[in-house]
């Protein structure tokens, strides 16, 4: 379950109503624009009363940010699993192709991403140096490379610079417009190439 939940529920029941809550959240972001989903609106798709949204979430930001984390966590068992034994090159490739799928066909993702985009409108950026840091560890772990100053701070960029244009690409076309993206790919990939090892 989410850090961002008012209570945490105990019993099934309570974490399917949470599920539910964050499902019907996606489904309403695959419709509308991001400033328009409100808590009425979600607790009507969900299938609950406000106060029964209230109870776990206390505002509309509260509930994205769970929403954003779960995408988070989706992405990554993704990924991870479709990387398989790939190392290097082919391992980075693997996370970018599979970005692409998960926001092709995770519901709310292409307006949501990984949470950067409520951040920023508050001036904060705890998203994406979550999501650096989760890089940082899966390459180290399974990309075999060694942390350094330099990764850190090209992986940063990475990070920066993919959610601006993948989010753009995605606003141009539902299914991501394979321009931006390409190009997206290709610039990551010349900011890691002194990082790493041929694919295989």
């Amino acid at each position: 379950m989410p850090s961002e939940l008012r209570v945490a529920p105990r019993q099934k029941r309570g974490r399917q109503r949470v599920d539910a809550i964050l499902d019907a959240a996606a489904a309403l972001l695959d419709e509308r624009d991001l400033a328009a989903v409100s808590t009425t609106d979600v607790a009507r798709r969900a299938g609950t009363s406000v106060g029964g949204l209230y109870r776990y979430f206390p505002e509309i930001d509260s509930l994205l940010r769970a929403l954003a984390a779960r995408n988070r966590q989706r992405y990554w068992s993704a990924a991870l699993a479709s990387a398989a034994d790939a190392t290097g090159r082919a391992f980075l490739e693997h996370l970018m192709a599979a970005y692409v799928r998960f926001a092709r066909s995770e519901p709310g993702f292409r307006q949501l991403h990984f949470g950067h985009v409520l951040e920023d409108r508050r001036g904060e950026h705890s998203a994406s140096a979550s999501v650096t840091d989760d890089m940082i560890a899966a390459l180290a772990e399974r990309g075999g490379l060694v942390v350094t100053p330099e990764l850190r701070l090209d992986v940063d960029i990475a990070v920066t610079m993919s959610a601006a244009l993948m989010q753009r690409a995605f606003e141009l076309d539902p299914e991501g417009d394979q321009r931006i993206i390409d190009r997206t790919i290709a610039m990551v990939s010349r900011l890691f190439a002194p990082h790493l090892q041929p694919s295989r």
